[in-house]
């Protein structure tokens, strides 16, 4: 599998956990349902095995590999965004199995920081393919209790995606 598709379904990843401030399209409910909607803009990737050493770009994963970015948000989609962003996101997933090269198990865990609040998710997904669905799990702050999915879907030949996000909390 190539560095590049492997980069790209966790840059997908942390589109998990996307959440913006006023900026962001948003639509809000007495229960407190959100959807907003974000450009993710990849500032930085790795590629490692456990003891920390870089990973060749066209190599297969192992177990205990891992893969980390770095992301700046948006408000918006790729073709309509702000000009600053409104949230920063890290995200990293460990490979915990290589079934085939289509199927790799991986234990993901993202956050994002917007004021003094985070948005988390923590959960199991096939890094081989492009996370296009991934869980809200949690938050701090006023993101506390959130529960609810990012959709995501890649940008062009880049580590770049649009995000919908929808939770309650």
């Amino acid at each position: 599998m190539r560095r590049h598709r492997l980069l790209a379904a966790v840059l997908t990843a942390a589109a998990l956990a996307a959440i913006g401030t006023g900026a962001a399209t948003s639509s809000a409910s007495p229960s407190h349902k959100t959807t907003l909607k974000y450009y993710f803009k990849s500032i930085g990737e790795e590629f490692k095995s456990p003891s920390g050493a870089n990973v060749s770009g066209n190599a297969a994963p192992a177990v205990g590999d891992y893969f980390s970015q770095s992301i700046d948000a948006y408000s918006g989609t790729s073709k309509h965004h702000a000009r600053r962003q409104s949230a920063s996101a890290a995200i990293t997933c460990v490979v915990i199995d290589v079934v085939s090269s289509s199927d790799i198990p991986g234990l993901c865990q993202g956050e994002i920081a917007i004021g003094g609040s985070l948005l988390l998710s923590t959960s199991e997904q096939n890094i081989a393919n492009n996370l296009s669905n991934v869980p809200i799990t949690g938050g701090t702050g006023i993101y506390k209790h959130a529960k609810g999915t990012v959709k995501t879907k890649g940008v062009g030949k880049t580590n770049n995606s649009n995000a919908v996000i929808t939770f309650t909390r």
